[in-house]
């Protein structure tokens, strides 16, 4: 959201530098979309590790989108998708913690997600507890459809608070903010915030992503990063130099490192790039 109309964050918990360096990994969107389940997950989170972007840093695994499935009826709590997520994320999660990968997943501050899954518009608390009791490491916060609180950091100031009492470090990403007027105190709030649209797979859309993220290049600090979006790496949209190019650009701006191929099939000159 751009409303100009934000509450005050004085009073709202500190973000903690719980992710020095920017995190750096896999997210499901660009490579699978919705089309993403379980087996797969640990299948790339094995993958990461066998091909050497574990020892690299690439530790987190993120699924995004249309994991949800429901509420439950009476207590509001978040129910997986039954078909994708038959053992369940807290089962998940275990298993790639087993592996010594870390896993974060998607959310949305509004009613519905961009898949028109529940989002987290006034279960924020309720979300906060789950997803620390289920043990993840990493939260994306996405804006998307239906109703939503009137000020554009309501809900993220309701998850920090939510995070700041689970027992374990816990990543909040958000989206988005794209001017230091709109949002001066978003170091405060949040780990990472996303500075720019969608990013796809041009070389144009690289280079619009990583100007509008200068524009917030003096709130970037320590422990809280921009985020111009995934990386573009692995996709037939860019040259192998502008691949190299766009690494680059990210790794400069101090960006979140997150992959989105499938790190099972990809080439060796892809995952030389990373």
């Amino acid at each position: 959201s751009s409303s100009s109309s934000s509450s005050s964050s004085s009073s709202s918990p500190s973000s903690s530098a719980v992710a020095p360096p920017p995190p750096m990994g896999f997210n499901s969107w660009n490579g699978f979309h919705c089309n993403v389940d379980e087996n797969e997950l640990l299948e790339i989170a094995q993958a990461a590790i066998d091909r050497g972007l574990a020892k690299a840093g690439y530790t987190y695994i993120n699924i995004d989108d249309c994991w949800q499935a429901a509420r439950a009826d009476g207590t509001g709590k978040i129910i997986e998708d039954p078909a994708r997520f038959p053992a369940g994320i807290a089962a998940l999660t275990s298993r790639i913690h087993a592996m010594g990968m870390k896993f974060g997943l998607y959310t949305a501050q509004k009613e519905f997600t961009c898949q028109r899954r529940p989002g987290s518009w006034n279960y924020e608390a309720i979300d906060a507890q789950t997803y620390c009791d289920w043990g993840i490491d990493y939260i994306k916060i996405d804006q998307c459809f239906g109703r939503k609180h009137q000020a554009q950091n309501e809900s993220w100031i309701r998850f920090r608070e939510g995070i700041s009492k689970c027992d374990h470090p816990l990543v909040m990403s958000v989206e988005s903010c794209y001017t230091p007027h709109e949002c001066p105190w978003i170091a405060e709030l949040a780990d990472l915030w996303r500075t720019g649209q969608d990013i796809q797979a041009t070389f144009a859309s690289v280079m619009e992503n990583i100007h509008d993220n200068d524009k917030m290049r003096d709130l970037a600090k320590p422990g809280h990063y921009n985020d111009p979006d995934l990386l573009q790496i692995g996709t037939a949209g860019l040259s192998i130099d502008e691949q190299k190019t766009h690494f680059a650009l990210w790794c400069i701006a101090t960006a979140p490192l997150l992959a989105s191929f499938d790190i099972r099939s990809a080439s060796e000159e892809t995952i030389d790039i990373l």
